[in-house]
């Protein structure tokens, strides 16, 4: 488990084996002549539909286009700021101090949950329907986590001995995962 223990902790090794197997897989892709599929056409197609409405003329498909990379865009920014959030001021029991009022942050995310599923039915829909649109919502992202990636950066500092030591390591996780198991095994002979 030693190697894959090291590649769940470092996100350098995480992510170089994301990218390994996204290219073996777009090679087995290219061995099955997927690329030439009618999913990888580019621009209006009579075969190329968003919810059964064939995208058929250049009116229609940029419409669709510039509709795709705005809401990308939007979903980016709002969950970059909302989820944070969520998980770290809502859900986090340490937190004990809330910047709003609790009907405000409830209202809030139930909001927030329902314009996510509204955008998800598009996403699909879209994701699904032809290559373009997937390298054009790859352009909104990449755009706003550019700029959100930098938000969340500005002000950390590169530290890895004080990163280990604030607790981020998986190896002192497992650490303490081993000593209480240990200690649960001797209350339990301890029991009997």
């Amino acid at each position: 488990m030693g190697c894959l223990d090291h590649a769940f902790e470092n996100k350098k090794i995480t992510v170089g084996l994301l990218i390994t197997w996204m290219c073996i897989a777009l090679i087995g892709f290219q061995s099955i002549d997927m690329f030439h599929s009618d999913f990888f056409h580019v621009g209006p197609s009579e075969k190329t539909k968003l919810m059964a409405l064939s995208l058929n003329s250049w009116t229609r498909w940029w419409m669709v286009a510039i509709a795709s990379f705005v809401s990308t865009c939007i979903n980016d920014f709002s969950s970059d700021s909302l989820i944070p959030f969520i998980q770290n001021c809502v859900q986090d029991h340490k937190t004990k101090y809330i910047p709003y009022s609790k009907w405000t942050i409830y209202v809030l995310l139930q909001l927030y949950s329902l314009y996510a599923s509204f955008a998800s039915v598009i996403s699909i829909s879209l994701m699904m329907s032809q290559i373009d649109f997937i390298l054009i919502r790859l352009a909104a992202d990449l755009l706003i986590n550019s700029y959100t990636t930098w938000k969340f950066l500005k002000n950390k500092e590169v530290n890895y001995r004080l990163y280990q030591q604030e607790g981020h390591g998986m190896a002192e996780v497992m650490e303490m995962t081993e000593a209480l198991g240990t200690e649960n095994e001797e209350s339990d002979l301890l029991k009997n």
